[in-house]
């Protein structure tokens, strides 16, 4: 072989000396500077590509679509967790002033649906489901205290582990704010499968730092809605203001189906224990009997066992009315002893004496035939 052959060319030389430095630049230690610099290249190169690849990427957009083929579009019809006032997709609120039973009402509804049982002999769960439930203040034994009583008044207990429980004294971390995405977030994984949220409540809960500001609340329905959007339902549970509407801004209530208000009846005193009455404010789905307001006690029966006894509000209002009356009070007295008008105590007082004239009448016929 040629001495031409064997001696390399200048640009085989110039790729062997280049490849040579690149090699001794691999192996020498970098400074931390150029290890900075390096990093810093790298990171540009990516985040050009990650660009690029965004710009051929259409960003979403509004939908529009025609009447027709909406009515046309095969939707699954909307169920019942609690019939007829929790349905499947349904955003909800239970509120009341501090000390009148909210946690009660919250953990009946809950356990009913999560045990597919009838509560307050209306309102029925067609089907066991699975429910989380979040308690932002009580403290763990008065809670399992609670949970026992109110386990006690459900039909079918035995299926109470779909009710899931989350609580601050059970945790290593503190309970996140769910007016944030990272609270959000956080809670992500433990709704698989959950039908029914429970928040128990806004103020512990969802600390938004402005009760009245509505642009405040603007994160958490979003949050809201993506839940409904899931598929899930929710019940907010709140505290009452000094003039008995919830607390904070009323945009709360904008994307509500039902919101149910709690208070004391008139005349209660603590030694009555839980009495409470139920009472919808707002009933977007709801009509006619369903709607009216209802008294429900927690008591115990024959055999010491919890339990809810209910009757109409209209039932024990004409009760306290005849009372009242049968006391020698006027009218105007018993208005102002029940916060009522004194009109609602004339028209009751009416109604109750046709009726008596009624059975009295009935009872002459009877007699006379």
């Amino acid at each position: 072989m040629g001495e031409a052959e064997r001696k390399p060319t200048a640009e085989q030389q110039t790729q062997a000396q280049a490849a040579a430095r690149t090699e001794r630049a691999e192996a020498a230690p970098m400074s931390e500077a150029e290890q900075i610099a390096r990093v810093a290249a790298e990171m540009r190169a990516q985040n050009k590509a990650e660009d690029a690849s965004e710009a051929k990427k259409k960003p979403p957009s509004l939908k529009s679509i025609g009447a027709s083929e909406f009515l046309a579009l095969q939707l699954p019809p909307r169920t019942f967790l609690l019939e007829p006032v929790i349905a499947s997709q349904s955003l909800n609120m239970v509120f009341a002033p501090r000390g009148v039973g909210k946690t009660n009402i919250a953990l009946t509804m809950a356990g009913a649906v999560a045990t597919g049982s009838q509560i307050f002999s209306r309102w029925t769960a067609p089907r066991p489901a699975k429910v989380l439930y979040l308690d932002g203040e009580l403290p763990s034994p008065l809670l399992q205290e609670r949970i026992r009583g109110i386990a006690a008044t459900l039909e079918h207990p035995d299926l109470l582990d779909n009710l899931q429980l989350v609580t601050q004294d059970l945790q290593d971390i503190d309970l996140p704010n769910l007016a944030t995405e990272t609270g959000q977030a956080a809670l992500a994984p433990l709704l698989a499968g959950v039908e029914l949220l429970v928040i128990d409540n806004i103020a512990t809960l969802m600390r938004t730092g402005k009760a009245n500001d509505e642009d405040a609340w603007v994160p958490v329905q979003s949050w809201l809605l993506k839940l409904r959007k899931a598929g899930k339902s929710v019940i907010l549970i709140h505290h009452a203001n000094k003039n008995g509407g919830q607390r904070g801004t009323a945009a709360k209530e904008d994307i509500l189906d039902n919101v149910i208000e709690l208070k004391n009846p008139a005349g209660y005193t603590r030694e009555q224990g839980c009495v409470v009455e139920l009472c919808f404010t707002k009933a977007r789905s709801l009509f006619g009997k369903d709607t009216q307001p209802f008294e429900a006690t927690l008591t115990v029966d024959q055999a010491g066992r919890p339990c809810w006894l209910t009757r109409s509000v209209e039932d024990t209002q004409t009760q306290k009315i005849l009372e009242l009356a049968g006391l020698g009070m006027s009218e105007k007295d018993i208005a102002a002893e029940l916060g009522i008008s004194r009109s609602t105590v004339t028209r009751t007082k009416k109604k109750a004496r046709e009726q008596k004239d009624r059975v009295e009448q009935s009872r002459f016929y009877r007699c006379s035939s």
